[in-house]
């Protein structure tokens, strides 16, 4: 049976469920506590070939009890993008069973990454109560960036970064040197 040990987050998870609604974060904020440590983190990862496959709001810790900067939780305990929600990952992995999923790479990863802007920056998880089959049809319909993002309000500022990170082309999606 194998353990994992891991030092406990300084403070709690930004959302405690995926299904509810949590304050959203300014802008600044997401800037400043998640885009730019993240981005240097996950490319550390996967320079050395590590892809955490689990990037989302209930999976993000508070450092501490100020709420000033984020850490990203676990992502070594099951198998990558088996726990994920379809919400979370590309539409190619969305539509596979969840252990089906593959190891992915830097594009699912940073699919992830930009979900996970749009969801602190609205407070909710984008599609909330939708049923995978219905996120996975509106996805399909509308392209992934107009189905997530629908009537919300996105400043030109991460409108760009979230069209790119949320391209359902793999191959067109937006690379961390493209984020940076």
């Amino acid at each position: 049976c194998p353990v994992v040990i891991m030092e406990r987050p300084g403070g709690p998870r930004v959302t405690e469920n995926l299904d509810t609604s949590f304050t959203p974060l300014p802008e600044d904020a997401i800037s400043r506590a998640f885009i730019e440590p993240m981005v240097q983190v996950i490319g550390e990862m996967h320079n050395l070939g590590i892809f955490h496959r689990m990037i989302r709001p209930d999976n993000l810790f508070w450092t501490g009890a100020d709420r000033r900067d984020l850490q990203l939780g676990d992502c070594v305990s099951s198998p990558a993008g088996m726990t994920n929600p379809v919400v979370f990952e590309p539409l190619d992995s969305a539509m596979a069973t969840a252990a089906g999923r593959g190891e992915g790479g830097a594009p699912a990863d940073l699919f992830g990454f930009g979900v996970t802007i749009l969801a602190l920056l609205t407070g909710h998880c984008p599609l909330q109560g939708k049923t995978d089959e219905e996120v996975i049809q509106l996805r399909l319909q509308q392209g992934t960036y107009g189905a997530y993002v629908q009537h919300h309000r996105v400043s030109l500022t991460l409108m760009e970064p979230l069209r790119g990170l949320l391209n359902d082309d793999p191959v067109e999606r937006w690379t961390l040197d493209d984020l940076s």
